[in-house]
């Protein structure tokens, strides 16, 4: 699955269009690596999202097969690191 569409499915970004800015920007890594929207996401991978305040770390637990009701958004995923960055 395509790490925009997989970040919008799991409800870490709101729109497919703002991960794919995200990831543009390089602020989304796959597995220490910069990624592209396009980049296959699997199970066990490390994504870092660099949220202008915020610092997300996740590991993808399994893959979406259609859309994902918020309440079971969280069985996707866990979280690593979630840290606030202040910005001086």
């Amino acid at each position: 699955m395509r790490l925009d569409l997989f970040l919008k499915k799991i409800r870490v970004v709101r729109t497919r269009t703002k991960s794919k800015a995200l990831c543009n920007q390089g602020l989304i890594t796959l597995n220490n690596i910069t990624a592209k929207p396009r980049k296959d996401v699997k199970p066990k991978d490390i994504i870092k999202i660099d949220f202008v305040k915020r610092i997300l770390i996740i590991e993808a637990i399994k893959l979406p097969e259609g859309n994902v009701p918020k309440s079971e958004a969280v069985s996707y995923y866990n979280i690593i690191k979630d840290e606030k960055v202040d910005i001086i």
